[in-house]
């Protein structure tokens, strides 16, 4: 089960894109750092080019910027 927790983070990282291997597919992952130390990693992935995903990791932070997309689920 999931705990579905909303929480501000103060800083953010996103991971260079890369080559899933098993799938043949590019993927990134963005890391969410929050104001009690914690981290929460989230892989993106499914795209066909380099490109598409670099497409996506724009769009992705300037929602991060504005802070629109801070739902999490912890385990």
């Amino acid at each position: 089960m999931f705990d579905l927790k909303l929480q501000n983070y103060i800083d953010w990282n996103v991971k260079p894109v890369f080559k899933r291997k098993e799938r043949d597919r590019y993927a990134y992952r963005v890391v969410l750092i929050f104001g009690d130390g914690s981290k929460h990693i989230k892989q993106h992935s499914g795209f066909m080019t380099k490109k598409e995903a670099r497409k996506l990791i724009w769009r992705r932070s300037c929602r991060i910027e504005r802070r629109q997309r801070m739902t999490i689920f912890l385990k």
